[in-house]
């Protein structure tokens, strides 16, 4: 897969508004951000890796619903616990059902972080002189 597009006809349609929400999300909350399709999913970046979207109809995603990961996770603050890990050391995680499980709020203050976070850890090619 090479676009957006061809991504989303591969969803169902749970998945498509999930999806759907996610992703308005994310461009609305950084709307200098990147998308790029990496895995067959789209990942989003600034300076490095910041957030993927990762569907259940899409292969080695999650078994059910819909993945918001975060690539650096790990360094995230989160005092409620909300982001899984599992058995990764880097990568933290929300996963989706329902569109009704969607907290903006919650997930803009994580991309936010995630934003500040990236800034810091950019490659040192890529910092201000």
């Amino acid at each position: 897969m090479k676009n957006f597009e061809s991504f989303f006809t591969k969803l169902t349609e749970e998945e498509k508004e999930i999806v759907l929400i996610l992703r308005g999300i994310v461009l609305d909350c950084i709307p200098n951000i990147k998308e790029k399709i990496s895995y067959n999913v789209p990942y989003y970046f600034l300076n490095t890796r910041i957030c993927f979207i990762w569907p259940s109809s899409i292969p080695l995603g999650p078994k059910k619903g819909v993945e918001f990961g975060f690539c650096q996770g790990h360094l995230l603050p989160d005092p409620r616990n909300l982001l899984f890990a599992g058995e990764r050391k880097i990568v933290r995680s929300i996963s989706y059902f329902s569109k009704k499980e969607i907290q903006s709020r919650t997930l803009r203050n994580f991309l936010l972080e995630a934003v500040i976070l990236d800034d810091q850890i950019r490659p040192s090619s890529k910092r201000k002189r």
